[in-house]
């Protein structure tokens, strides 16, 4: 019993160790699980809130630029109406005072022909003259006053065009321009000189500059188409070295023929492969987690059944103790009783061989009767430890808890090997979805930060036209090259003849001192100006 007593201690020590073991390592593990599950949800939230503030920043810079522009609108009409009105401002300034010096000297005329007269005027004529000076004052003193204001007018505008940088800059655009025009109508002057002898040359020239203007424009075409093609050819070879290391991934389920001769539906059908992966690999994240959960369910149960069972086990090593302990007090009280019993027998024995002496007999009576009492007091003792021993467990329900006790044990086993091997699927799925999550984040196939394009012409194609083509644009170009060398034969063969033509260079130009002129002038320049703006 005492050995039994032992290993039953020995074993639920050791029960209780290895429990508490186990309890420490689930308690770790599901600290690792709430770590990663609230990692895995601030990462979720991070990246919404990234999303959120791109679509708000992206939407603020989009009105902001939209309300730039109109701004901007809104500048540029005011300062065409400020430079027109200031362009009207200059004209009638000038006017006005081309007049008023007109009048004044006209005044100052007639004021020395009146002081020259006044000699041999008489009087009648001198009050007459004065009248007439004062009335010429006093409109000369209007006509300063008028220039005056118009002068006063005319520096207001000139300080608004000071203020403003940009138009500042329009004026200088606008005096390179005009430079630029008149070195262009000196060169207009000089061909038209050279043109005016002879009407068939004029022609000659006409047909030789369309003809030269048709061959530039096809050119500039034809390059244009040259340059489109080769950044179709680029953007291709781009494409091409994008997607070849991701087509030649055994899990892609596109060829590099496809990739080739169908761009966009390879790439389309790339991107489905991929987003079918990502669903798959979510899915069985999503399951692992439930399985999980089952586990960690289950774990629970065992570890309630483990407490119960180890509970029920010390009732019993506690109830088992104190049967033991009865036990042993009364097998030492049989002891004492056996030993006794035998004292009295050789005592009955030794009183037996003497039935003379009276005294000894009623002592014998006596201690008989108290052997009695005592051996009454023993059986009833020996049959209460009989009862005790009979309503102790026995050694089969004994096995048969440490049998189940075994059992629970390997079922915990086994469940922390299957919640291992678990976690290690779960770990290795959260890897893979990293790796999508990170092709994702940088922009592989992101569905809210990359938009897909399909491509509407095969760039294969487009460069195989355009090398057809090559040859039509070196005919071009020799044409344009023959057109060139005509032209400048045409140009000196005429020189001889220039000089006499000479005189009527100051009528080609066209006087921009008149209102007309300055408003074709303007009219030009905002031609010049969108026409400089359109290539930005």
């Amino acid at each position: 019993m005492q050995m039994l007593k032992i290993q039953l201690e020995t074993n639920s020590q050791r029960h209780q160790i290895e429990l508490k073991e186990r309890d420490v390592q689930l308690d770790q593990l599901r600290r690792q699980l709430k770590f990663a599950v609230v990692e895995e949800e601030e990462t979720r939230m991070e990246l919404k809130t990234l999303t959120n503030e791109y679509s708000a920043e992206k939407l603020q810079l989009e009105k902001r630029v939209v309300e730039l522009e109109a701004q901007l609108e809104l500048v540029e009409g005011k300062l065409n109406e400020w430079k027109e009105k200031a362009l009207e401002a200059t004209s009638q300034l000038r006017l006005q005072t081309r007049q008023s010096a007109m009048k004044i000297q006209l005044l100052q005329d007639e004021l020395e022909a009146a002081q020259d007269s006044s000699s041999t005027s008489s009087q009648s004529e001198d009050n007459i003259l004065e009248s007439k000076i004062r009335l010429l004052e006093s409109q000369l003193k209007e006509k300063s006053l008028e220039a005056e204001h118009a002068a006063s007018t005319l520096l207001g505008a000139q300080e608004t065009l000071e203020n403003a940088r940009e138009v500042r800059e329009l004026n200088e655009q606008i005096t390179q321009l005009q430079s630029t025009e008149r070195k262009l109508k000196a060169e207009l002057v000089d061909l038209i000189e050279a043109s005016r002898s002879s009407s068939i040359l004029q022609e000659k020239l006409y047909q030789t500059t369309q003809k030269l203007q048709q061959s530039e424009e096809r050119n500039t075409q034809s390059l244009k188409r040259i340059e489109s093609a080769m950044l179709v050819e680029e953007a291709h070879k781009q494409f091409y070295d994008y997607f070849e290391p991701i087509v030649k991934e055994e899990k892609s389920g596109v060829s590099l023929e496809d990739l080739k001769n169908r761009p966009a539906a390879a790439v389309i059908e790339l991107y489905k492969a991929r987003q079918n992966a990502f669903e798959i690999l979510f899915e069985h994240k999503s399951n692992a987690e439930i399985q999980r959960r089952r586990l960690e369910k289950q774990c629970e149960k065992l570890q309630s059944d483990l407490i119960t069972s180890g509970n029920n086990c010390a009732k019993l090593e506690m109830q088992l103790a104190e049967i033991q302990e009865k036990m042993n007090g009364s097998n030492d009280v049989v002891t004492h009783l056996r030993k006794v019993n035998a004292e009295l027998i050789e005592i009955l024995e030794t009183y037996g061989k003497d039935p003379d002496d009276q005294e000894a007999n009623e002592l014998s009576t006596k201690r008989v009767a108290l052997l009695e009492s005592l051996l009454k007091q023993s059986q009833e003792l020996i049959k209460g430890m009989e009862s005790t021993q009979k309503s102790m467990a026995t050694p089969a329900a004994v096995k048969k808890y440490e049998s189940r006790i075994e059992r629970l044990e390997k079922a915990l086993a086994d469940a922390k090997q299957e919640n291992g091997n678990l976690k290690k699927h779960l770990e290795k799925a959260e890897m893979e979805l990293a790796v999508f999550e990170k092709r994702l984040g940088r922009g592989e196939f992101n569905v809210e930060t990359t938009k897909i394009v399909h491509l509407a012409v095969n760039p294969t194609r487009e460069l195989l036209q355009s090398k057809a083509k090559s040859s039509d644009i070196e005919k071009l170009r020799q044409e344009n090259e023959a057109l060139r060398s005509r032209l400048s034969k045409l140009t000196d063969g005429e020189d001889a003849e220039s000089p006499g033509i000479a005189e009527d260079k100051l009528t080609t130009t066209t006087s921009y001192d008149t209102v007309e002129g300055l408003k074709k002038l303007n009219q030009r320049l905002k031609q010049v100006r969108r026409f400089v703006q359109l290539p930005n």
